[in-house]
């Protein structure tokens, strides 16, 4: 059998997953802008309050689909990354994207508290998978553009690179502001934009991993020797 007859299947597989991957995270994003845009979610205050409170509206559904379908590309983008040889099944990079992936699910699943009207337990799992997500993608796609020759193309590798750095600092940076206006008392929510910080990361660590989705240089399969005749 030919070399390239040999390979299509294994290329077209990995086409596949790369559209299902780009397809996903860009409809679920696009779903979130359009909430931003239509009633009654168009009342929500994009600088000061956090995404999830779509998920509190009557639109809350539509909220969870775009979730579940950002989950979703995610997870086929990890598959696309294990299947071409990115990253290896027991590895940082891997961990990192399951829990990304896992996070936004229970996202979506327990809804967002209302905070003025006291603590729950779903809104303290909202908060800890949120966390949990927004940490663990960076990580792996530090991981992933790591100097051990990754598959992917320089420019899209140096800017997912930059941009997983600016979340953590960024992240690091909102942590010690929080735990110190805690202990001092003061509604650190209050006292800077937190739904538009909250916004330019999602959309930022979404960025990065789409750049190393189209990035990726998909690897032929190896071509068989010609048995003697």
């Amino acid at each position: 059998m030919p070399a390239d007859a040999a390979s299509a299947p294994r290329t077209r597989a990995l086409r596949l997953l790369r559209a299902g991957a780009l397809g996903g995270i860009a409809l679920g994003a696009l779903l979130i802008g359009v909430l931003h845009v239509v009633p009654p979610t168009d009342a929500i205050d994009p600088l000061a309050v956090t995404i999830s409170e779509y998920g509190r509206t009557t639109l809350g559904a539509v909220f969870a689909a775009a979730v579940v379908l950002i989950a979703a590309g995610s997870a086929a983008a990890l598959a696309l990354f294990l299947h071409d040889g990115a990253c290896r099944a027991a590895s940082a990079a891997t961990l990192g994207i399951a829990l990304w992936v896992l996070g936004l699910l229970a996202v979506a699943v327990f809804p967002k508290a209302d905070w003025a009207a006291g603590a729950s337990a779903t809104g303290h799992l909202h908060r800890a998978a949120s966390v949990v997500a927004f940490v663990a993608l960076p990580i792996a796609i530090l991981t992933l553009c790591g100097p051990r020759g990754r598959p992917f193309g320089r420019r899209g590798r140096t800017a997912a690179l930059v941009i997983a750095v600016a979340a953590l600092v960024a992240i690091a940076v909102v942590g010690v502001y929080v735990v110190a206006a805690e202990a001092a008392g003061s509604p650190w929510w209050t006292t800077f934009p937190l739904g538009l910080a909250e916004r330019v990361l999602v959309f930022g660590e979404l960025a990065a991993l789409v750049l190393l989705v189209l990035g990726l240089r998909l690897r032929r399969a190896p071509a068989r020797r010609a048995l003697p005749r």
